[in-house]
């Protein structure tokens, strides 16, 4: 996803920078229209990072704002969002120690 709008916040997200990744990728969805390939990838790697930050209804709830977007570009025969595959962002390791 190098050189796409959701590029720094996936790089933040992989470097365990969840904060600063949610935040990036929210910003990233604001600026694009809600039907954007883009905005969905965006709010995916926000739902992931608010997921690693614990907060697992809020990220949720924002997969479930992100899941009309990739609905409608499904429904267009898109397939997946350029750059985007199963293993685009990889969810954050489970804390075993515990």
């Amino acid at each position: 996803m190098t050189g796409t709008p959701v590029a720094e916040a996936k790089a933040l997200y992989e470097a365990g920078r969840y904060t600063e990744a949610e935040a990036e990728a929210r910003a990233v969805a604001r600026s694009r229209p809600r039907d954007d390939e883009y905005a969905a990838v965006a709010l995916n790697i926000a739902a992931l990072a608010t997921g690693a930050q614990g907060r697992h209804a809020e990220a949720l709830a924002t997969y479930d704002e992100a899941l009309p977007a990739f609905s409608r570009y499904l429904e267009l025969g898109r397939g997946r969002p350029e750059g985007m595959t199963s293993h685009a962002v990889r969810p954050a390791p489970k804390d075993l120690s515990g």
